[in-house]
């Protein structure tokens, strides 16, 4: 099937999405979100469906630490997940959401029902979602509700890898709802650098924190796109990225974030470091509504560009339509500082361990974020070992 003809009809498990679908089309170079996002390679690839259940690459990656959820080719794997019974994973009806976004309905057309994760109980370990394929040339859709509820506190891992030789297309939903608790979400990204990655995040927040620290390093593309709505008086959203990219990898992250409420606060801070021919957008855009008085939003985006060619796009925004709130905004794009680097040299150090230790030391702050140590030293072990 190529998805750009949406000659999938006879796949399609969703009607009422695939029609939606058809009648919007996908995204294109005339929307804001897109003018620096190319989709061609998508779009125009000759995909499969077929899936290989006998994928068993989890096993390098799963950890005692950890409760764990595995997905392999985008279908859920019971026998080898780990979940406790205070955690309950289940499959119902879809509710329909006619303010999906395109690519989101791509995704939903594949499914016939809502895969739901639903936490009503402190854990005393953390969960790890584990992502894993196989194969060249297919497409995988999936979707996953995240339910937090009851005022507890959940820290959640999920990684997406595959071996050197993947070359696929995903299309992914993650949908959050938090009520009256706190998530902290940590995204690892370490598939093939031949994969495509398309993740549609919608957040919900009913008085409650939701901490999302995002990783990137693998896949030649990945789209992050995230919707957020603070819905309650006192819900907030802290969103921490890294990218760490290089050749001719692709990544970027779409995110809008909407304060419905007063008291309500987000806070954005990504980092990126591109080498060779690699690309990254960062388009953010945050609105206050009326009457949300005393809300707080920041963003930042600062990137490095190891090269010439390397290309970074920031888009940061807001639209502002009360009085009396916190705001900033800002981007910044350089390079290594010289001056350090000599002065390093001179004490006996390479170029290249010069360059190591800046870059580790910029990306530092983003990193600490992560605040579970057992979360945090498994994305330590994981990134230590694997190099861009």
């Amino acid at each position: 099937m190529i998805l750009k003809e949406l000659d999938f009809k006879s796949e399609a498990q969703d009607r009422h999405y695939f029609e939606k679908l058809e009648q919007e089309g996908f995204p294109n170079k005339k929307s804001e979100d897109y003018r620096h996002i190319s989709l061609k390679d998508m779009l125009e690839r000759k995909l499969s469906l077929n899936a290989n259940i006998e994928n068993n690459l989890y096993e390098d990656y799963i950890s005692d630490d950890f409760y764990s959820l595995i997905f392999i080719d985008q279908a859920f794997d019971l026998e080898h997940s780990n979940l406790p019974s205070d955690i309950s994973f289940s499959s119902s009806s879809k509710a329909k959401n006619d303010s999906k976004k395109n690519l989101s309905l791509l995704s939903e057309a594949f499914y016939e029902k809502d895969n739901i994760l639903t936490i009503s109980k402190s854990l005393d370990k953390p969960i790890m979602i584990i992502n894993v394929s196989s194969g060249v040339d297919k497409f995988f859709a999936n979707n996953l509700h995240i339910k937090v509820e009851n005022e507890i506190k959940v820290d959640i891992l999920e990684i997406f890898v595959s071996n050197e030789e993947t070359a696929n297309v995903y299309c992914i939903n993650r949908d959050f709802f938090i009520e009256n608790s706190k998530l902290s979400y940590a995204k690892l990204n370490l598939s093939s650098h031949k994969d495509i990655l398309n993740i549609n995040n919608t957040i919900y927040v009913n008085k409650g924190e939701c901490t999302l620290n995002a990783i990137e390093r693998g896949s030649k593309q990945s789209i992050n796109n995230y919707d957020v709505f603070l819905d309650e008086e006192f819900s907030s959203i802290n969103m921490h990225g890294i990218i760490e990219i290089k050749d001719n990898q692709n990544i970027a992250n779409t995110i809008k974030i909407h304060h419905n409420k007063k008291n309500t606060s987000s806070n954005q801070t990504f980092k990126q470091i591109l080498d060779n021919n690699s690309r990254a957008v960062f388009n953010s855009q945050i609105t206050i509504n009326k009457n949300c008085s005393y809300s707080k939003a920041h963003q930042s985006s600062q990137s490095i560009l190891l090269n010439d060619e390397a290309r970074m796009f920031n888009e940061p925004r807001m639209m502002i339509f009360t009085d009396e709130l916190e705001a900033s905004h800002g981007a910044t794009v350089g390079s290594l500082n010289e001056e350090a680097i000599n002065y390093m040299k001179l004490r006996g150090l390479s170029q290249a361990q010069c360059e190591s230790m800046l870059i580790k030391a910029f990306l530092t702050e983003i990193y600490d974020y992560v605040k579970n140590p057992i979360i945090k030293d498994y994305i330590d072990g994981h990134i230590s070992r694997i190099s861009i």
